[in-house]
């Protein structure tokens, strides 16, 4: 021990020290952020449990477009579970037979009463506002959702990301797909293949640079159906500014534009020029 000590003396005299944990709040946000399962559940408790005082510098963290979405997305988790923990908890817990509006009848149908009980979750959902807590189930997969009547988890997610559709957090969202995809960049999963469909229906430009990234990557049966996933993109979802973007990602990759790509990046720019002019 005392040479231990002794050690740690001349270590810290020549100014080297001794390496030690960061323990600041952004710290521990990163921290959790970067967990997964049981991990992930143990490291947000503490969290929750440990920061009940910092409400208001949590909040100001997950409203910090300085900051990474991830910690952002953290430090809401955190604080709305500080909030709102006992109400979030009643709807985890929450039996969706004695919902006013549930009807026996869709047990009867050979997929359950899913098709008829998914947007009627979403439209509980969004009315609580319990925002981060969706963003969460969806990020972490914590199958933090209501077991009663039995409906499949990918199934609970897509409710959740359906009730933040037009909410505060539709950005954070679209951000938490993207990572989903990361994490299954070979297609592995068919959620992923939802995943993607999610993003192709956002109706914003700010998946787009995602999606050029990624376009080599999603499986097709050949190139005609690649080609038509951009020329998709091009119509839905690609705004005037976003021209040089695509055609620096084929370029990228060495390609050539194709024709019919080539037709919708003219009227792109004939709307910009249409714009400048009014």
């Amino acid at each position: 021990m005392k040479s231990l000590v002794t050690l740690s003396a001349v270590l810290f005299v020549y100014g080297i020290g001794i390496a030690q944990a960061d323990d600041s709040l952004r710290a521990r946000l990163e921290r959790a952020a970067s967990a997964s399962g049981a991990d992930y559940i143990a490291a947000r408790n503490q969290l929750v449990a440990a920061e009940s005082n910092a409400v208001a510098e949590l909040a100001a963290v997950s409203t910090n477009t300085q900051e990474t979405w991830q910690v952002r997305l953290m430090a809401g988790i955190i604080a709305e579970r500080i909030n709102k923990g006992a109400e979030i908890n009643d709807l985890v817990r929450f039996d969706w037979t004695k919902d006013p509006e549930y009807n026996r009848e869709w047990e009867k149908y050979a997929c359950g009463p899913v098709m008829q009980l998914s947007p009627l979750v979403s439209k509980r959902a969004k009315a609580k506002g319990f925002w981060w807590h969706y963003l969460e189930v969806v990020w972490k997969d914590t199958n933090e959702h209501s077991k009663t009547p039995r409906m499949p988890a990918d199934d609970w997610r897509s409710a959740y990301c359906g009730a933040c559709r037009g909410s505060p957090v539709y950005g954070m969202l679209l951000k938490v797909t993207e990572d989903r995809i990361r994490r299954d960049i070979g297609f592995r999963k068919w959620e992923t293949r939802g995943d993607l469909t999610f993003l192709e229906n956002s109706k914003t430009n700010t998946v787009l640079p995602f999606l050029l990234e990624i376009l080599p990557r999603i499986p097709v049966t050949d190139e005609r159906n690649r080609i038509d996933n951009i020329l998709r993109w091009a119509d839905t979802l690609a705004q005037p500014q976003d021209v040089s973007l695509i055609e620096e990602s084929f370029k990228a990759r060495h390609e050539k534009v194709p024709p019919e790509l080539r037709s919708r990046l003219n009227a792109l720019r004939d709307r910009a020029s249409q714009i400048q002019a009014q």
